[in-house]
């Protein structure tokens, strides 16, 4: 639809409807979620398996001897203490994303038509900027929790790198090894993100300016 405004300007405007996947892709925009989802499922396995330090709280991991002569743990370790406070973190920043792409899909479009290229354009980087800078985020501190939970988990395996190979337990280490894998893995994908949501954040600095 459209109508002329004061000095021959045409103003238009659109039937269609406006939302977040209009403007990316639902694979895309349901990343956040996706990552989100799986660092709670890790923090929930954290939580489980963590035990009680000298101060009785959930932030150390425990091995206990099969006939209960021993036992010895290590820590910082992301149990409850942590884990739950991050999963509070983690879903306030889904909620805020989620706010942020509705908001920028349904913010009211420039009312002029030769400025409708540059709407889109505004809306599309936007929304990346958003998705991959939540993603990056969530990927920064997943890695950081899993290279913590690793390192206790190996200390724990070894009684903190006494124990040698041949009386160490082997299941431990091992575990942990792979979570500092997975770590560094999680850290360069957090790169990625954070360097696509800056790459995004360029383009809108100098895409044609949106008519407000």
């Amino acid at each position: 639809m459209s109508d002329r405004l004061g000095g021959g300007q045409v103003r238009t405007a659109s039937l269609q409807s406006r939302e977040p996947w209009t403007y990316a892709r639902r694979y895309v925009l349901m990343q956040p979620m996706l990552a989100a989802g799986l660092l709670i499922i890790y923090l929930g396995y954290t939580t489980v398996t963590a035990s009680p330090d000298d101060f009785g709280l959930m932030r150390s991991i425990q091995l206990v001897a099969p006939n209960g002569t021993w036992a010895h743990s290590s820590g910082p370790y992301p149990g409850s203490y942590y884990s739950i406070p991050l999963a509070v973190v983690t879903l306030v920043l889904v909620g805020l994303t989620c706010a942020a792409l509705w908001r920028i899909a349904h913010v009211p479009s420039a009312p002029e038509a030769r400025f409708a290229d540059a709407d889109r354009l505004w809306r599309v980087l936007l929304t990346r900027f958003t998705v991959f800078l939540s993603v990056g985020t969530m990927l920064v501190y997943a890695s950081a929790v899993l290279m913590v939970a690793g390192t206790a988990t190996v200390r724990v395996g070894t009684n903190s790198g006494t124990w040698s190979s041949a009386y160490a337990d082997d299941v431990y280490p091992t575990l942990g090894n792979i979570q500092i894998i997975m770590g560094g893995v999680v850290a360069v994908l957090a790169v990625i993100y954070l360097v696509m949501a800056c790459s995004a954040l360029v383009q809108l600095w100098t895409s044609p300016r949106r008519t407000r």
